[in-house]
């Protein structure tokens, strides 16, 4: 939504006196018959600006007749601004066409062109100055009309708040008042708070326990419309609160004591003089008497931090009387708990729905004649066509009703050339291959959705568009983008993401040089005549921000000869992740690459990097630690030399793949999450990550676990947050270190291991069985095999909950090849798990019931997971009975009760299971909940 709010931006009267202003500084011939109307205008929309705003942020009208003049006003003024960017396009595409004539246009043919040229400017010319004429005469015609009506005159001179501001601006001071349109949207979300704020209080202050006053939260990102809704629930429940309900801002920072006399001002209704001299206990003493005289509505908007909060405003403020309600709003969750709120609010994100309706309606002050929904008027200027069955029926009656639309949403590419007013145009999701040629006819189109469609090629008319600022191709088929993207100077914003099918894109981008977001730049080789995109083109992209992936580098001889030693990417500070991709080329050697890595030294303040197929060896930046003052991600996938990883303090997330020669990877602080798979080399992982939580390892040949007791620091104490841990394929990994950490720390401090999740995978060095299970109190999820475990000897059912008392999950698999391995059938242990909620057993040899236990299923298991049973026959054994060591005491016997008993799952799956007959009548029981 911000981007479409970007792209519609001309609503402001300054951007037409600057257009108005630029074309009288041009030295062309096309404005010479119009540069005194030019003038006129200019004067007039200066005189009108303060006004115009007025009536866009007038809340009422006295009548139909205000209402009337407002809107003439208003279609003047979009008129106005599409002549004056009509005339602004020509200029531009007159002076390309001009330096793109040919040298034989220009020998063989001056006089044609000159006498063409000639007469084409001066009849646009005279055109120009008729319309503009005819603008001034209509504003003139309006001015009388407001004259006789006076709204104008008689509006008195009201400072408002500044619509594109956001809610970090520290000035920023909020009201309670609702402005003249309905908000959208926020129903909902306005009933839930108001039943809040007038239910029982018993069971608010029960949960806050510190006081009588209940404290109630909105909690959403800025600009999402926290303060809009809170304003909303203000009015709505004024009967309930009265006089006593009071708004106050609180804002970023805030004093303690200004913002107790902020409040005391509200609540008393004194002036600032007389609360000025008071201290913070008078404040606090004046406040408390007034608030525990009857319960109140305060709201406290805008909040940002809790350092203001505590001590006397807390005290003073939560001291009110019984069935009191505080509502604040805040971005971050931290402040809602901090609070203590009873009840916090996560205010969600609008639909696309939504927020086309909410930007019609409140980012452009508009509504009523001027929007419409498949149903337009000769006065539409934004039109929605989402939803609608018959879109080019819609798009056919319109061409007939209104010529001046500028928003056009969801429609078909049929008709387009009859709409040439358009700035934005949305065909997301739409079922086409191609744009029509004609879509050059759209010259002052600044935003153009073709997201989700089947689009697989631009015309190159797409060139024409000079004015464009947003091309969204995300999640779209293109296959190639032409070059005469590279005429787009204004473009802004060139959406790319998730575009699979895109494999070529031509020599221009490189001119693009005010584009801010560009997700996709692919190295292309020539395509016939036509030349790809070269690495150098990244050059002057200077304004490029967020996220950038550059694919495509394996083209490497055409990247190094045009690279030479020029930094492309270091001076673009605005890049925060960064993803190079070489890609698999047998022809590009190691040299070519790392020359190629050398240059794309990546910019300072960098978050996220990633490379991919990279077959150089470190670059020389990798060593500079200044790089690595915020970088937090870093993944490096295929990168063949890449011998050691150093330490970086800011890193929180590290994933390495398939990087043959590392054999060092240092401790680093800071490191919340390590995944390393395929490094053949690697016979040591770091030791000392005091912040690690998730720890992955996966087919490491030559890693054999961290050293056990007496080798210096142990593992678990130095990686004491570790909640998940995941091993698989590392045929060397012990575990006797890990059985001796986990004793240490469950003694250490008063700690006990934090691991919540553990899988090991075949590991056959690993043995693992109960006695390090057994350091684990607090697991919920397991996975086990048994190439990697020994669970023998293994503790009765009725005991097991005792060392696994919040197991929630289990998934156990058995070898199907390796005899000294196999387990055979189903630990008994399994079904005295009292916890577990999932079960998945994987190649076991039961042939009936697994082994008569699974008509006595653990009381909380909610879904059974059977893969790979090759011999079970049934689920029903009638013939079953438990023994006094079975978890149950009684099981039941009857085929019917043991049917009724597995119905009760929520999911029952089988694959793999080709002898298993079920009994049809558990198979309707469960329905759709049984997978097969």
């Amino acid at each position: 939504m911000a981007i479409v709010i970007e792209a519609l931006a001309e609503k402001a009267i300054s951007s037409l006196l600057d257009a108005v202003t630029s074309l009288l500084r041009e030295e062309v011939d096309l404005i010479l018959n119009a540069k005194d109307e030019l003038k006129k205008l200019q004067r007039k929309l200066e005189r009108l600006e303060v006004s115009l705003k007025d009536v866009d942020h007038k809340p009422f009208f006295s009548s139909e007749r205000d209402r009337y003049l407002e809107g003439e006003l208003k279609d003047v003024f979009y008129d106005a601004q599409d002549i004056i960017e009509k005339y602004q396009t020509e200029i531009k595409i007159s002076k390309w066409e001009k330096d793109s004539l040919t040298s034989w246009n220009k020998v063989r043919k001056p006089w044609i062109i000159l006498h063409s040229c000639f007469k084409e400017h001066v009849h646009a010319s005279h055109k120009f100055s008729n319309e503009t004429k005819k603008i001034n005469e209509r504003l003139d015609a309006i001015k009388k009309d407001w004259e006789m009506v006076d709204p104008l005159k008689t509006t008195p001179n009201r400072r408002f708040e500044d619509p594109v501001h956001g809610e970090h601006d520290n000035s920023r001071e909020t009201t309670h008042h609702m402005g003249a349109q309905t908000p959208t949207g926020r129903e909902d979300d306005k009933r839930e708070i108001v039943k809040r704020l007038l239910s029982d209080d018993s069971a608010h202050t029960s949960m806050t326990k510190k006081g009588s006053v209940s404290i109630i939260s909105i909690v959403g990102k800025g600009g999402i419309g926290k303060t809009t809704l809170a304003k909303m629930v203000f009015s709505e429940i004024e009967q309930q609160f009265g006089e006593r309900r009071w708004w106050v801002c609180v804002s970023e920072r805030p004093n303690r004591e200004d913002l107790l006399q902020k409040i005391l001002k509200e609540v008393c209704k004194k002036s600032k003089e007389d609360i000025f001299n008071s201290s913070l206990s008078e404040l606090c003493t004046q406040l408390r008497n007034e608030l525990s005289k009857e319960k109140f509505l305060l709201v406290l908007d805008d909040v940002w931090e809790l350092n203001w909060w505590k001590e006397e405003v807390e005290g003073t403020l939560m001291a009110g009387a019984m069935g009191s309600k505080i509502l604040i709003t805040s971005r971050k969750k931290d402040v809602s708990e901090g609070m203590g709120a009873c009840y916090m609010h996560p205010l969600p994100e609008f639909s696309f729905h939504q927020s086309w309706e909410l930007f019609i309606k409140e980012a452009l002050g508009e509504g009523g004649r001027e929007y419409s929904h498949a149903s337009p008027s000769q006065h539409t200027r934004h039109m929605s066509l989402l939803d609608v069955d018959n879109v080019k029926e819609t798009m056919h009656n319109a061409t007939a009703t209104t010529h001046k639309l500028r928003t056009l949403l969801g429609a078909s590419s049929s008709h387009l050339t009859n709409f040439k007013w358009l700035r934005v145009l949305s065909l997301r999701g739409y079922r086409m291959y191609e744009l029509p040629n004609s879509i050059q006819c759209l010259a002052l189109l600044k935003y153009l959705d073709l997201s989700g469609s089947k689009m697989r090629r631009l015309p190159s008319s797409i060139g024409r568009l000079c004015n464009l600022q947003t091309l969204d191709l995300s999640d779209s088929k293109i296959e190639e983008l032409p070059k005469e993207m590279g005429k787009l100077c204004n473009l802004r914003y060139l959406g790319l993401k998730h575009t699979e099918e895109l494999k070529f894109i031509a020599e221009g981008l490189g001119k693009l040089t005010n584009l801010r977001t560009l997700h996709r730049f692919l190295v292309s080789n020539d395509k016939g005549k036509t030349s790809g995109s070269n690495i150098r083109e990244l050059k002057d992209l200077n304004k490029l921000k967020g996220e950038l992936s550059i694919e495509g580098l394996r083209v490497s001889r055409k990247a190094i000869d045009l690279v030479g030693n020029e930094q492309l990417l270091k001076e673009k500070h605005g890049i925060i992740s960064l993803l190079l991709n070489f890609g698999f080329d047998k022809q590009s050697g190691a040299s070519e690459q790392s020359g190629v890595l050398e240059a794309l030294e990546p910019p300072l303040g960098l978050e996220c990097l990633k490379i991919s197929d990279y077959k150089g060896k470190m670059p020389a930046w990798y060593l500079k630690t200044e790089y690595y003052t915020m970088l937090h991600s870093l993944k490096l996938d295929s990168c063949s030399l890449w011998e050691k990883l150093i330490c970086i303090t800011s890193l929180k997330a590290l994933y390495v793949n398939n990087c043959r020669a590392l054999c060092e990877i240092a401790s680093m602080p800071a490191l919340e999450s390590l995944e390393v798979k395929d490094c053949g080399k690697l016979e040591q992982l770091p030791r000392h990550m005091p912040a690690l939580k998730s720890l992955k390892v996966d087919d490491l040949p030559n890693w054999e676990g961290w050293p056990a007791g007496g080798s210096g620091e142990t593992t678990f104490t130095s990686m004491s947050c570790l909640r998940e841990a995941d091993f698989a394929n590392c045929p060397k990994m012990q575990t006797q270190c890990l059985i001796y950490a986990l004793s240490q720390l469950a003694g250490h401090e008063g700690q006990a291991t934090q691991l919540r999740k553990l899988s090991v995978r075949n590991c056959p060095s690993a043995r693992l069985g109960w006695k390090l299970l057994e350091q684990l109190p607090g697991l919920i999820r397991l996975e086990l095999d048994s190439k990697s475990a020994v669970l023998v000897p293994s503790p009765l059912p009725s005991e097991v909950s005792t060392f696994l008392p919040s197991l929630r999950i289990l998934y156990l698999t058995d070898t199907i090849v390796d005899e000294e391995f196999k387990w055979g059938r189903v630990p008994q242990w399994v079904w005295g798990l009292s916890q577990l909620e999932e079960l998945l057993l994987n190649s076991f040899s039961e042939e009936i019931s697994l082994g008569g236990h699974l008509q006595c299923l653990p009381p909380k298991l909610r879904t059974l997971k059977l893969f790979n049973f090759r011999n079970l026959k049934s689920l029903v054994d009638i013939t079953a009975h438990p023994n006094e060591n079975d978890a149950v005491a009684t099981c039941p016997t009857d085929a019917n009760e043991q049917i009724s008993c597995l119905s009760k799952l929520d999911r029952l799956e089988f694959w793999l299971c080709p002898a298993l007959d079920l009994p049809q009548e558990l198979i309707d029981q469960l329905g759709g909940r049984m997978i097969l």
